[in-house]
């Protein structure tokens, strides 16, 4: 938001899901006291049916619980009445030490209602905050009227973050995130 980064939803031009109104601007919910932990929505439609996909990116749990689940509830009053969801992104809450605490995060919040998509075991998609480990604290969820057909990892995480460890100026970007695209399958289920 203006200089400040936050999540995004990109929709494929002319692919099987449109934006349900061409000129809508995301809704965006959160941020507090940081912007970058906004939750970004858009409404899409997928044939006839609206399905409403959320990019999220939520303060990291073991830290900052109280914001973590004041943020996700934000998020969901701003959900109520949406039948088919898709939610994805850093949610900073593992199932792995040294991060464990997505079990904890779904207890709390509207995600312990949803499916969440899941990787093959020992997947991880990010690394913690000072890049010394990998864990697996990207996550994609559905509403139950959705199949996960498919869930996957595009890449590993690279071991020291997305900088260059070499020379003695700033460092170079060598890679977009210290986090990894997740792929997933998602289908309408038969019961729409």
């Amino acid at each position: 938001i203006g200089e400040n980064p936050g999540t995004a939803v990109l929709v494929k031009r002319n692919g099987q899901a449109n934006l349900m109104n061409p000129y809508q601007k995301p809704m965006c919910v959160g941020g507090g006291d940081f912007p970058a932990y906004i939750s970004t929505i858009v409404q899409l439609m997928v044939g006839i049916h609206p399905v409403t996909l959320v990019s999220v990116h939520v303060q990291y749990w073991p830290v900052a619980t109280g914001k973590a689940i004041h943020q996700l509830k934000l998020l969901e009053d701003a959900l109520v009445d949406q039948r088919c969801l898709i939610v994805g992104g850093d949610f900073n809450a593992g199932t792995t030490p040294p991060n464990e605490h997505l079990a904890e995060l779904e207890a709390n919040t509207l995600f312990g209602s949803l499916k969440r998509a899941k990787l093959v075991p020992g997947t991880m998609t990010g690394l913690v905050g000072d890049f010394s480990a990998k864990v697996n604290i990207d996550h994609i969820y559905t509403s139950q009227q959705l199949e996960i057909a498919s869930a996957h990892a595009l890449a590993v995480p690279c071991e020291g973050g997305p900088y260059s460890m070499e020379g003695s100026g700033p460092a170079e970007v060598v890679y977009a995130s210290d986090h990894v695209p997740i792929l997933a399958h998602i289908k309408l289920g038969s019961d729409l």
